[in-house]
């Protein structure tokens, strides 16, 4: 993976990825064997990151730490994993969660990076921060899914 910043990532199968909010990437995608490449994107609306924001503890909503890289792996955790299998039954049925539970996953996700770091802070809360987000964007709705599952099909040819 690369981002406009020019930051690079090389993951491996099993690995987990961290894209930031206003970050894109290109993806480049080499198969291992005869095994597809499969990933998850998962985006947290900033609604919903306000919501969450108002129950941390006033301690935390004041911490004061250097945040990641746009682009970086995440640290491989039973937490994490636990994250990742959970979207499986949906992706293989073919189903799309309810609401309640798309809610629960996006907390679970939440949830997830601050057990991993406090780090995860002013990247998911960027709207406290010193520069702080138009309140504007708060109200537009969003205009795709917030939940992609791609099977990347890679066909290689001799020329």
């Amino acid at each position: 993976m690369r981002n406009q910043c020019g930051e690079t990532l090389s993951i491996e199968s099993g690995d987990s990825a961290f894209i930031g909010r206003e970050s894109y990437s290109h993806l480049y995608a080499e198969p291992e064997g005869n095994n597809p490449c499969r990933v998850l994107f998962f985006s947290i609306p900033r609604e919903f990151l306000c919501e969450y924001y108002q129950t941390l503890p006033a301690s935390d909503r004041e911490l004061s730490v250097a945040e990641l890289s746009a682009l970086h792996r995440l640290e491989q955790t039973p937490d994490i994993e636990s994250l990742y299998l959970s979207w499986m039954p949906y992706f293989q049925e073919k189903q799309e969660p309810s609401d309640e539970v798309l809610r629960l996953k996006m907390t679970e996700t939440v949830q997830t990076l601050l057990n991993t770091t406090r780090k995860y802070i002013p990247i998911l809360f960027d709207f406290a921060g010193e520069c702080r987000m138009n309140v504007i964007e708060l109200l537009r709705k969003p205009v795709e899914s917030e939940i992609k599952w791609q099977e990347l099909k890679l066909s290689l040819t001799a020329n």
